[in-house]
């Protein structure tokens, strides 16, 4: 009888060493998992687009001949920038949207949209004619610049403030009124007063940007 009792005693006290090791073994994952996300946060902050971040300047000729620098907008506007390439086939299913944007900014002096390319000027002159791009279009193929305006995949679509700052930056395709109506909705705000806009997910609406 006591034989019988002290192995019950022996086999609840290890199924509760086993209980009590289970629960370790899972808060110790759970606190990787934890650990593991709030890197992969910090490495999206670091190498992708967001608000917040400030963008340099960079000195262009758009296909038209026409002075740009990307990175610093006229006193009182804001730049709208659109990065795409001529081969994504996101990009081209954007352009509607853009275009809508360009004509938006054509209707307003308080905005500017540029397309910016990051192919070979003979390519992105043939593209703009055919797609019927209604916005000037700069070329940008600088790894180090790229690298600066955090332009790891398109196509991108990113708001300007006059000081350099990003207010508004997505990734992916840009083929929704719903996205129409975000970018409008920021450059409704008055300047240095737009909230912070949630980094975009990856999706499989783009394609990573050639170096």
């Amino acid at each position: 009888m006591n034989g019988t009792r002290h192995r019950r005693w022996i086999q609840a006290i290890l199924m509760l060493t086993i209980i009590v090791s289970v629960g370790l073994l899972v808060r110790v994952a759970q606190g990787k998992q934890a650990a593991d996300d709030r890197v992969q946060r910090l490495f999206d902050r670091t190498q992708n687009p967001h608000a917040g971040i400030y963008v340099p300047i960079y000195e262009a000729t758009s296909t038209a001949g026409e002075a740009v620098h990307l990175g610093r907008p006229e006193p009182g506007t804001r730049q709208l920038l659109l990065f795409f390439t001529t081969t994504c086939p996101y990009c081209l299913n954007s352009v509607p949207s853009w275009n809508a944007l360009a004509e938006l900014s054509d209707s307003r002096n308080d905005v500017s949209a540029f397309g910016v390319a990051l192919d070979s000027t003979h390519l992105v002159t043939a593209y703009q004619g055919e797609q019927g791009l209604k916005y000037p279009v700069v070329e940008l193929r600088d790894p180090r610049f790229l690298t600066l305006f955090r332009v790891t995949t398109v196509p991108l679509t990113m708001v300007i403030e006059p000081d350099g700052r990003v207010v508004y930056a997505r990734r992916g395709q840009f083929a929704n009124q719903t996205f129409v109506d975000s970018v409008r909705a920021v450059l409704d705000r008055p300047f240095l007063e737009v909230p912070a806009q949630p980094l975009e997910v990856p999706s499989v609406s783009e394609v990573p940007a050639a170096r």
